[in-house]
């Protein structure tokens, strides 16, 4: 909770605004259980008691009901007549409250049969009557508003609790019976391992669907509670750890007493790896030597009365030992058998336990002594016939009697068959003398393969999914635990959330100091922070000592600046969600503004970082333009998932502002997009298409013409691979005739060879190849870098790979080589993984046509691999292709077959990718594997359906060599021959494709011939 003033702050500076007018802001987020009790038939009560006689009972309830809720560190939140509202959680939270809350709920239940005791009120029939009472319970969590509301000189409420808990605890206990506890559904998710619950009866609960409540009947016992908690989690990574326990158990177990003190921070796992101790020497060991276990709890409730855990370890171990006589006699008989002095003993253990008076003839420092000497002499006679594993659990909570006992027993333990392993957090200093029989272990975080193995056992989803519970969890077993149940939630989940608070509230006023810090991320600028907190350096240096020291942060650097981190991403996400949320956008705003100012480098190097916090501060104009910003970068480091992301949530921003809003930023964010899914999907996914025609719509709101030549350059990339090739020669001439306006140098070479490709592929191939040339001698070699800016790619190594398969029409093979190789050497140079790609396979294809198979192999399998490393489906696609057709070429029959199962699978991968103008390309090579393992009906059939296509498409530069192709197939003879071979030579001239002429031409002679 903050408790300094809040102040308004200067977006522009980041400076504080004294004495402006804001939200008091001592109230804050946090989870808490609410529980209310309310007395059944007070109205009839009223009618047959004298009002004295019923002011004193109502107080009496009143007061038992204060006692118990303040007993289990709870706060009577206020009195509605005979209804009490508890808060257990607020305002100091002790990490176990709604254990806590459920607990005070059946002691309030089970004391009520006493409290009418002696008071008689007149029965239906006239005869006096006890007044028995009797109450009902209802008990949910949830996050609420808690603490001080209003504006500063208006009226306050100082104990606001504003949420869903304290009504669905009203409406609980509606439906609870007599002297019953009603549970919730989410402090039933809490409390399940520790209290048997059954579920109850929803028909009459006023609450909205779908509604869960559950009847507590009683905690479960330590062993029980155990087995509960450890059912959910395996055991794993903690090799180590068990071997050194099982090595002191077996030293015990043979008469060495010994002492493993087993500290961690919360959640490591210090309970888990004891309970697992705990089951296996009951399960491995003779059943006759199965060793007596006692469990001693601490909890934060009880840490302030003396002895408490191994007091009511005692009651545990006397409720079970001789059925249904009373516990008084229980004691003497437990006594008895264990040869102790009958009376004075039986009255220090009666008084302990709340069952009789005390000796009274001795001071109270000897009735402590002889107490703590009695419980030490219970646990020794426990380890008489068999051996004695005592779990001290949570010590960090123990009362300094039960420490110095438990010390004691140690020491007296040294020759009995006993083990103490205690268990306790790691900011928690155990001043105990080390000693051979003392063994220290200290839990660190699951290795990153362990805490992945935990996250596969205990079914954590997918695996994107999967990582960010890694991530988030930093290795603790119940984080990652507590986040595979939270099924990917953002949220910190409610179980981690109540450990949190805890934590948070024990941190006094450096608890503000961690909530400001929180709000700059998990990695915290130092300067920045003092800046947001206002703090004199002195207070700032204290408290952030205070925050390492109880491991919330540690610090990471020390020169030339101070830096910090939370200790885990949760502890962050905790701190954070304690927040307002009118808070949040405040402080966001401030951090905003303050890293400008502090940290101007940011803009260039990390602009994403300022634009969350503006994003988060509710300034989506200013957060608009960083995200593009860093869209640009990201895209040019080829981080392609990262420029996605960054240029949809900018998109998502200029959604929420009103039409036309930022239209230029939002031009630049489609088009950032569409150039990212061009390289992620291909250039003909149905998104790219989506997007570059959403950004034409936005180009028509933007004044400078030259904006729209970026989103024509992304249209022609999809019509050029998805067809109809009319629609791209459409966009190409409006995009040579934009950038021939614009007079840009950098942007005229893309726009023509853009121009010459899509020629080349209708079959104009004289004007195609003036096109290659004029756009190659535009380009600046030594400026490649602006012109790779400009266009999205590298239209040179572009230009050079469809120069080679024009040259292959035109020239013929050996030109065709000639022009190949330059265009791989100009792939494997270009710096954009894309056109790399886009060159090298282009260059193996024409190589492969001219019989330099070993050649054109290792360009293809160099595409593939860069494809690969890139996720750049459509070049694993035609890379995988060509692999499978060398191997249908050069090798055996198994290899062949396996090629032709490449090139299938690399049609498949490219119709995924929606590509079509390659397809008849793509078909006819799948038709010649099939035709070289004798299928020729299937090749046949290929054949057709690439020629047919390539009409479809437009491609009909394509046609004479897939003409030539078909008439080559055995399945063809006769007149339809002679009139596939006559199409294909009347295309190729006309296409100015003259070697492709002369090929016609020979083969023509040889049917002849034949």
């Amino acid at each position: 909770m903050l408790t300094e003033q809040a102040h308004v702050f200067c977006t522009a500076c980041g400076q504080r605004r004294e004495g402006a007018a804001g939200i008091d802001t001592v109230a804050e987020r946090r989870l808490l259980t609410a529980l209310f009790c309310d007395l059944v038939g007070s109205t009839e009560l009223a009618a047959r008691l004298d009002p004295e006689d019923l002011a004193a009972l109502l107080l009496g309830y009143r007061e038992l009901c204060g006692a118990a809720v303040k007993r289990h560190g709870g706060v009577v939140q206020h009195y509605a007549g005979d209804g009490i509202m508890a808060c257990f959680g607020f305002p100091r939270a002790l990490g176990r409250d709604a254990q806590a809350a459920v607990a005070c709920g059946l002691e309030i239940a089970r004391a009520m049969g006493d409290l009418g005791r002696g008071m008689t009120v007149e029965g239906q029939s006239g005869m006096p009557q006890k007044a028995a009472l009797t109450v009902r319970i209802g008990i949910e969590s949830g996050v609420v508003v808690a603490g001080r509301l209003g504006r500063p000189g208006a009226a306050l409420e100082t104990d606001a609790m504003i949420g869903g808990a304290p009504n669905a605890a009203a409406r609980l206990q509606e439906i609870a019976p007599r002297n019953g506890v009603v549970l919730g559904g989410a402090v039933h998710d809490l409390v399940a391992p520790d209290f048997v619950c059954e579920p109850a009866d929803t028909s009459r609960l006023r609450l909205p669907p779908p509604a869960r409540a559950f009847v507590a009947l009683a905690a479960r016992t330590p062993g029980s509670r155990a087995l509960a908690t450890r059912r959910r989690t395996p055991l794993v990574g903690r090799a180590t750890e068990m071997a050194l326990l099982t090595e002191r158990w077996a030293l015990a177990r043979s008469g060495q007493g010994q002492r493993v003190l087993l500290s961690g921070e919360p959640g490591i796992g210090k309970s888990r790896l004891a309970h697992e101790l705990a089951e296996q020497t009951a399960t491995t060991e003779n059943p006759s030597c199965h060793p007596v276990v006692i469990e001693l709890c601490c909890a934060p409730q009880t840490a302030t009365t003396a002895l408490y855990p191994v007091i009511e370890a005692l009651r545990a171990e006397l409720a079970g030992t001789t059925g249904a006589e009373g516990l008084s006699t229980k004691l003497a008989a437990f006594a008895d058998a264990a040869g102790w002095q009958q009376d004075f003993t039986v009255s220090i253990l009666s008084e302990a336990l709340g069952i009789g008076p005390g000796p009274a003839d001795i001071t109270p420092h000897t009735k402590r002594l002889r107490l703590m000497q009695t419980l030490q002499d219970w646990l020794l006679h426990c380890a008489g016939d068999r051996p004695l594993l005592l779990l001290a659990e949570d010590l960090h909570w123990a009362d300094p009697s039960l420490l110095e006992l438990l010390r004691n027993l140690g020491d007296a333990a040294l020759k009995r068959r006993v083990m103490l392993l205690a268990t306790y957090r790691s900011d928690f200093v155990l001043p105990w003398p080390d000693r051979v029989s003392v063994l220290r272990i200290a839990l660190p975080p699951l290795a990153r393969t362990d805490a992945e193995a935990l996250v596969g056992l205990l079914g954590g989803g997918q695996p994107g999914a999967r990582e960010a519970i890694l991530n988030r969890a930093d290795g603790v077993p119940l984080f990652l635990e507590e986040f595979v149940l939270a099924a990917g939630k953002a949220a910190v989940p409610h179980t981690l959330q109540q450990l949190f608070t805890a934590r948070l509230d024990a941190l006094g006023d450096a608890k503000s100091v961690a909530q400001l810090a929180s709000v700059l991320g998990r990695e915290i600028d130092r300067e920045v922070l003092a800046a947001l907190c206002g703090l004199p350096e002195p207070v700032l240096e204290e408290r952030l000592a205070r925050l390492t020291e109880s491991e919330m942060l540690q610090q990471t650097a020390w020169h030339p600046a101070p830096a910090y981190t939370f200790r885990h991403a949760v502890l962050q996400r905790a701190a954070y969600e304690s927040l307002l949320l009118a808070d949040r956008r405040a402080y966001h705003a401030q951090t905003a503004a303050l890293l400008k100012r502090l940290r101007p480098t940011l803009l260039q190097r990390q602009p994403e970082l300022i634009a969350e916090h503006h994003e988060a501060g509710g300034e989506a104009a200013a957060a608009v333009p960083l995200l593009a910003r860093a869209a640009r970068t990201a895209l040019a480091a080829f981080a392609l998932t990262e420029a996605e992301t960054l240029a949809r949530r900018g998109l998502a921003l200029v959604g929420a502002l009103p039409a036309g809003a930022l239209a230029e930023d939002e031009l630049e964010l489609l088009i950032l997009l569409g150039q990212t899914l061009i390289a992620r999907r291909g250039y003909a996914s149905s998104a790219v298409q989506e997007t570059f025609e959403h950004a034409l719509r936005v180009a028509g709101e933007v004044v400078d013409d030259t904006r729209i030549l970026p989103l024509l350059r992304g249209l022609a990339s999809f019509y050029q691979v998805r067809g109809p090739l009319a629609q791209a020669a459409s966009v190409c001439d409006r995009l040579v005739a934009g950038a021939e306006r614009s007079g840009d140098a950098r942007a005229l070479p893309d726009a023509w060879r853009r121009q010459a490709w899509n020629r080349q592929c209708a079959g104009d191939l004289t004007a195609a190849d003036a096109g290659f040339a004029r756009a190659l001698a535009a380009l600046d070699p030594e400026n490649l870098a602006a012109h790779i800016a400009v266009a999205g790619h590298d239209p040179r190594a572009l230009a050079l790979a469809n120069l080679c398969w024009l040259d292959l029409w035109r020239r013929g093979p050996e030109a065709a080589t000639h022009r190949a190789r330059k265009a791989a050497a100009a792939g494997r140079a270009s710096p954009h993984p894309v056109s790399a790609c886009y060159a090298l396979v282009f260059a193996a294809l024409v190589l492969q046509e001219a019989g330099c198979w070993h050649e054109a192999l290792e360009l293809a399998e160099a595409a593939n691999v860069l494809a690969a490393s890139k996720g750049i489906p459509y070049w694993i696609a035609m890379s995988q292709i060509i692999i499978g057709r060398h191997k249908v070429a050069r090798g055996d029959q198994a290899t062949a077959r396996a090629g032709l199962a490449a090139i299938a699978e690399g049609l498949e991968c490219y119709r995924q990718t929606q590509g079509e103008i390659l397809r008849p390309r793509i078909l006819a090579l799948l038709a010649e594997a099939h035709a070289a393992l004798g299928g020729f009906e299937t090749a046949h059939q290929l054949h057709a359906e690439a020629v047919e296509l390539a009409g479809l498409v437009g491609a009909e530069g394509f046609l004479p060599e897939l003409l030539l192709q078909q008439a080559r197939s055995p399945q063809i003879a006769g007149t339809v021959r002679t009139a596939a071979l006559e199409r294909a030579l009347a295309l190729a001239r006309t296409h100015g494709a003259d070697a492709m002429a002369r090929a016609v031409e020979v083969e023509q002679h040889g049917s002849r011939a034949a």
